[in-house]
């Protein structure tokens, strides 16, 4: 039996161009995600004023902590908290309840149960 090792793996996402971002990381580097369909760039870095039309493109919405300012967060937004959608960095205490937490084990749940264990 041969043993493959990746490096990286590139998934392919509804949305998703076939082109590189961009942007840059704040190391200055050329960013290494896909670009959104369309845009020119991933859904980190697409400009503020683009951003409710590429996050309809791809399905998901991008944290809205200091939205409009440089520093503002550009981590993707939990699915389960819609007002304001914001990342699991800035999750408060006001969204930490039963209800997010059982969506979070509902959602590894589920994922367990697909997976097939392979001797």
């Amino acid at each position: 039996m041969a043993v493959v090792r990746v490096r990286s793996v590139r998934l392919m996402l509804p949305g998703r161009g076939t082109a590189l971002c961009a942007g840059t990381t704040r190391a200055g580097r050329s960013c290494c995600n896909l670009e959104v369909e369309g845009f020119g760039f991933c859904l980190h870095h697409v400009p503020d004023d683009e951003l409710a039309d590429a996050e309809q493109v791809v399905g998901f919405e991008r944290c809205r902590t200091r939205f409009g300012q440089p520093d503002a967060c550009r981590f993707i937004a939990l699915s389960y908290v819609d007002s304001p959608p914001v990342c699991k960095v800035h999750l408060s205490g006001f969204a930490r309840t039963t209800e997010a937490i059982a969506f979070i084990r509902g959602q590894a749940l589920d994922r367990f149960s697909q997976l097939r264990l392979v001797r």
